[in-house]
């Protein structure tokens, strides 16, 4: 199931994330249910069978300020992240997800991520949010991750305008008691905005606007988009948008610290067995 990636900061994972089967039904009077917006949100940016279909992804962003040269690769398949960040040309650090087999319950993915820093070495999250909010990116892909179990409820809360655009005004509230943010035109169904807590960076609220849709063989992604904490903004342009591409897993490497951990994970796995002598994990 094709879910999550997204592209720069984000991820058009977070814009094919959530299935409609997965919405709680709760609104008010005058507003849609969030099932709804979800799903004419699904039907413009390709429709959800299609959008399951789609095996890789690989995306570019680079920043569009001057002064700031910098550029923001993505490659994902089912399971598997890979992130390349540069400055000004040279790699400045690389991004990995792994994901181990699961059940699918949101709160206990296993895998590993990590940051190999060209300075500072390579840094691994192993547990905590940070962890499984990497993780449900590489989980949502590989199919096995089910959206009516990542959230306690989904609500359409009202109508707002963002740059002259009426858009519907989703809250998400995780089972962690977190909220997430996201507001949809109600003209298009294409998402124009989402905000929430980046723990990866600490904590930080991140807003996140996207703009200049464009249907790219089927799919509609953004080709703009700002990230913005309270301390700055960046925009973002699209470069590179491919899907269903063979992708090498090959050609990026696993540090030795992070193999070491994928073992241990694959080792735990083949001991974990069913009554049956089936494996737990599916």
């Amino acid at each position: 199931m094709i879910a999550r990636l997204l592209l720069g900061f984000s991820s058009l994972i977070l814009i094919l994330s959530v299935s409609s089967a997965a919405v709680c039904q709760e609104s008010k009077a005058s507003l849609p249910s969030a099932e709804d917006v979800i799903e004419q949100h699904l039907l413009a940016i390709g429709g959800f069978e299609f959008l399951g279909g789609i095996s890789s992804i690989h995306v570019a962003w680079e920043t569009v300020e001057p002064g700031k040269n910098w550029r923001y690769e993505v490659w994902q398949i089912p399971g598997r992240q890979f992130i390349e960040m540069s400055v000004s040309g040279v790699v400045d650090h690389y991004d990995g997800v792994w994901l181990a087999e699961s059940r699918g319950d949101w709160s206990k993915l296993r895998g590993v991520s990590w940051r190999q820093n060209m300075n500072n070495g390579v840094t691994t999250l192993r547990d905590g949010d940070a962890l499984q909010s990497q993780l449900i990116g590489a989980c949502v892909m590989a199919g096995n991750l089910q959206w009516r179990d990542r959230f306690k409820s989904v609500r359409c809360v009202g109508v707002v305008e963002i740059d002259a655009v009426k858009c519907y005004h989703l809250k998400y509230l995780g089972h962690d008691d977190a909220e997430m943010h996201r507001y949809f035109s109600i003209e298009t169904g294409y998402l124009r905005r989402q905000k929430q807590i980046d723990y990866r960076m600490n904590g930080v609220v991140v807003t996140r606007n996207y703009a200049d849709h464009q249907r790219f063989d089927g799919v509609v992604i953004p080709k703009t988009q700002s990230f913005s904490t309270n301390k700055q903004t960046v925009a973002w342009k699209l470069t590179t948008f491919e899907y269903d591409e063979e992708v090498d897993v090959d050609l990026f490497i696993i540090p030795d610290v992070v193999q070491v951990a994928i073992d241990k994970l694959n080792s735990q796995s083949e001991g974990e067995e069913e009554p049956s002598g089936r494996s737990s994990h599916r």
